[in-house]
């Protein structure tokens, strides 16, 4: 193979990798170019509260969840498909422009982490400062679910399905 030939293939060679490489990054979560972002869909929850670090530690110890961004006022969590995301309580007021923060207790909002095994998660949870609402317990639907206030007082729900859902 001549010195042209062997730049040939080379070129050819990163050109493929260059190809396989997109199509990658487009496939990954969050990518402008994945399709489900192309389709309506919940990307982010957002939890408001005084001390993030407190509840980023609580979130990491009992779920695993990853860090993948963090600012002074705001941390980002891998939580599946989503993002969970821990923000200082002024960022509600400046983001959202309101002119008060709610009392958690009116809250009208939750989210579900699904989990393998939902008593060694509760544990983790109250171990890191979540307290129990209601007690582990087999649902008419066919969850176990165990509901818990995280340390900002966010309401929340530990569960699995029972039957391969």
């Amino acid at each position: 193979m001549n010195s042209d030939e062997s730049s040939d293939h080379l070129d050819a060679e990163m050109l493929e990798l260059e190809r396989q490489l997109q199509s990658e990054l487009a496939d990954m979560p969050g990518s402008d170019l994945e399709a489900i972002q192309r389709q309506p869909h919940m990307a982010y929850v957002a939890i408001y509260a005084t001390d993030i670090e407190e509840l980023c530690d609580f979130y990491e110890g009992a779920f695993g969840f990853d860090r993948r961004y963090e600012s002074p006022s705001a941390i980002e969590l891998q939580a599946g498909a989503l993002i969970l995301t821990l923000a200082e309580e002024h960022q509600l007021l400046e983001v959202c422009g309101v002119d008060h923060l709610p009392r958690v207790e009116e809250s009208r909002s939750t989210f579900t982490v699904l989990v393998e095994d939902v008593e060694r998660c509760v544990e983790a949870a109250v171990a890191l400062g979540g307290r129990v609402v209601r007690e582990p317990h087999d649902t008419e639907w066919g969850m176990r679910s165990c509901w818990l206030r995280d340390p900002s007082g966010q309401l929340f729900e530990i569960g699995r399905f029972l039957h391969g859902r």
